[in-house]
């Protein structure tokens, strides 16, 4: 099982501990990181997501959230402006998990490394939830 480690000033609790829990109470059996990654804080926790293409089967990810949103991998480079752009601190949990979900859609329509579903999992002081994003739901800014 991948445990997350994420490290921010905003926050005080360990998520690595929440997430290893989390993964063992619902059988996952490891953690996709794919090939774009991002990280984002809002109102209360923070969402991290990723496209589906790839994983880091059993090992450690660590995320240091030293700026509200961080982003990586292959597909990053073609969300930059976007995530720029559009990230706004103090969003609620609904507002961040769009705007995850949106900079994932645009990465994965432009990086031919990048694709398959959304994985977005928002950790909070009161647990840990997952969220999985089909391809066919993933909102499109272009035609492909």
């Amino acid at each position: 099982v991948a445990v997350l480690s994420v490290r921010s000033a905003s926050f005080s609790f360990d998520f690595g501990v929440k997430m290893e829990k989390h993964c063992m109470e619902s059988q996952v059996k490891g953690v996709s990181t794919g090939t774009t990654i991002l990280a984002a804080i809002f109102d209360g926790g923070v969402v991290i997501g990723s496209d589906s293409r790839a994983s880091i089967g059993g090992q450690r990810l660590n995320i240091s959230l030293l700026q509200p949103v961080t982003i990586g991998g292959s597909g990053s480079t073609f969300i930059y402006g976007y995530v720029d752009a559009k990230y706004k601190p103090n969003m609620t949990k609904e507002e961040c998990l769009q705007f995850a979900t949106n900079a994932l859609a645009l990465a994965m329509g432009r990086d031919n490394v990048s694709g398959g579903v959304v994985n977005l999992v928002v950790i909070t002081e009161t647990g840990v939830e997952h969220v999985v994003v089909p391809g066919d739901k993933l909102p499109r800014f272009h035609d492909e």
